[in-house]
């Protein structure tokens, strides 16, 4: 990863040498974001999933039961 940064950093600067600091802050956030999102992420997406199946066997519950009364 640190090579393919040094590199899209060198190519930037030799078409774009006026938009050093823009170039420069974008791949920063880029690399930052790249350590920060993948955890959250991680963290998020099993708490949807897991009250997605929740929701779901709920709704499969109430429906059964109703069938059930009639």
């Amino acid at each position: 990863m640190k090579i393919v940064f040094s590199m899209i950093f060198g190519w930037a600067m030799q078409h774009k040498p006026s938009k050093a600091n823009e170039v420069s802050g974008l791949l920063i956030m880029g690399v930052a974001g790249g350590g920060i999102a993948p955890p959250l992420m991680a963290f998020v997406n099993p708490v949807y999933i897991l009250l997605g199946c929740m929701a779901y066997l709920l709704g499969l519950a109430i429906l059964y039961r109703a069938a059930q009364s009639k």
